[in-house]
C-alpha cells in the first residue's frame, strides 16, 4: 500500500507542477512578433502625392480632427456578429473603420451634416480591434481612434 501511495503522491507532484508551469508560461510569454497590419486608405481621399501615396497626414494644422464614439462602449462584450458604431465628428467627414481580423475589407461612410456618423461593422469571435478613422476630404488631414470590442456567444 505505501508504494502505491507513494506513486499517486509523485503522480500528484508531476500533474501540478506541469500545470502550474504551463499556466505561468502562458502568463509570462513575450509579445507577438507578427508585424502590424497596415491598411492603404488611398481610397478615402482624392489626392495622393508622390512622397506621401496614402495623402494622408496626421498633421492637424488647420483645426482639431475628434471622434467620439457614443455606441458600443471601448473594451465592451457583445453577442452579435454585427454591430452598429454610432458618433459624432466633424460634418460631411469621411470615416474608415479597418478591423485588424478584416484588414482588407474597410468600411466607409460619411458624417452627416451635424457631424453624426452610423456603420455596421462584422466582428470575429473573440477580441476584435477596430480602427475609427474621421478624413477630412478637402486636405487629407485624420485622426484616429481605436475599440477593443470582444464577440462571443456565451451567455453572460
Amino acid at each position: 500500500m505505501s508504494k502505491e501511495l507513494v506513486l499517486a503522491l509523485i503522480l500528484g507532484l508531476m500533474v501540478g507542477f506541469g500545470a502550474t508551469g504551463t499556466f505561468y508560461a502562458l502568463q509570462h510569454r513575450p509579445a507577438s512578433t507578427n508585424p502590424p497590419v497596415t491598411t492603404d486608405l488611398s481610397s478615402a481621399n482624392p489626392s495622393p502625392t508622390s512622397d506621401n501615396p496614402s495623402g494622408l497626414t496626421n498633421q492637424n494644422l488647420d483645426h482639431q480632427i475628434t471622434i467620439k464614439i457614443t455606441s458600443p462602449a471601448n473594451n465592451s462584450a457583445v453577442s452579435t456578429a454585427k454591430i452598429t458604431i454610432s458618433g459624432e465628428t466633424q460634418p460631411q467627414y469621411t470615416l474608415v473603420l479597418v478591423s485588424t481580423t478584416n484588414p482588407n475589407q474597410p468600411v466607409t461612410t460619411q458624417s452627416d451634416t451635424s457631424g453624426q456618423f452610423s456603420l455596421q461593422a462584422s466582428l470575429e469571435s473573440g477580441a476584435n480591434y477596430l480602427d475609427l478613422y474621421s478624413i477630412d476630404p478637402q486636405t487629407g488631414q485624420y485622426f484616429q481612434t481605436n475599440l477593443y470590442i470582444t464577440y462571443s456567444t456565451a451567455k453572460f
